[in-house]
This record gives C-alpha cells, sequence and structure tokens, in this order.
C-alpha cells in the first residue's frame, strides 16, 4: 500500500523530562498505521528512512507517534561548506548521486550539508566534497 509521500506531523508524547515535541516532515504511508520517513534532519527522535506507526488524531494530518517499527540502516554525516558551492553544477550531481544511491541530501542555514547514506554505500563524500571545491575556483 505504499503511497506517494505527505507532508504529516508527528505528534511525540512527552516521556521522563522531555515535553511533547512535534515534527512535521514528509512521509510515504507503508501500510495501516506505519509511515517511512522521507526527510532528515541533524537531530530528533526519528531520521530518514526510519518506518514508524503512529495513531490518527481528530485533527487532519496529525498522528500521534507510537513506535519505530524499523530503524534505516544509514549513515549520517554532516559537512560545513561555503554557501557559493550549492549552485556548482557538479554539487548538483552530487546530491542526486546520492539520492540515486538511496540516501538523502539537504542544505540548510546557506552552508550546512546533511548527509544520509545507506551503511553499504562507499561514496567518498569528503572526496567529492574536495574535487568540487578545486573545479569552483
Amino acid at each position: 500500500m505504499t503511497s506517494a509521500p505527505v507532508d504529516l506531523t508527528i505528534v511525540f508524547p512527552a516521556i521522563r523530562w522531555c515535553p511533547e515535541s512535534r515534527l512535521t516532515a514528509a512521509f510515504t504511508q507503508m501500510d495501516n498505521n506505519l509511515y517511512r520517513m522521507e526527510e532528515g534532519f541533524l537531530c530528533g527522535q526519528i531520521s530518514f528512512g526510519d518506518v514508524i506507526e503512529a495513531l490518527p488524531t481528530d485533527e487532519t494530518g496529525i498522528l500521534r507517534f507510537s513506535r519505530r517499527v524499523q530503524r534505516a540502516r544509514m549513515r549520517r554525516s554532516c559537512y560545513l561548506i561555503p554557501h557559493s558551492l550549492v549552485e556548482n553544477l557538479h554539487f548538483i550531481e552530487l546530491m542526486k548521486k546520492i539520492t540515486d544511491l538511496g540516501g538523502f541530501a539537504a542544505v540548510d542555514f546557506k552552508g550546512l550539508f546533511l548527509i544520509y547514506l545507506p551503511n553499504t554505500c562507499h561514496l567518498d563524500v569528503p572526496r567529492e566534497l574536495g574535487k568540487i571545491s578545486r573545479t569552483s575556483r
């Protein structure tokens, strides 16, 4: 029953000293109450590719987190890059390559390059960034 990704808000109940929190991101519904996260964030209770169980609420587009059903087998990396690199054709190709390999890539705050790659992937991102930096001068 896989569907196209949609933006949903997931409500995480308060636990111990942490208050209730919310996360709005793209999710793909996998089955009844099962959703796969299609975006990556630097921190949070769930990550890109994780499958969660979330229950409906009275509000449209808002679900209550129940549990993580499956943790994605991804490794997360983060790099500080000059903002000028973001529009470089080779950098755009690198981001597409990461997506084609089953990962996720985003640039936030005009220079925080966040990457999720499958654990089995051997793409040398620092080397690729170095090559792109040298060609962009």
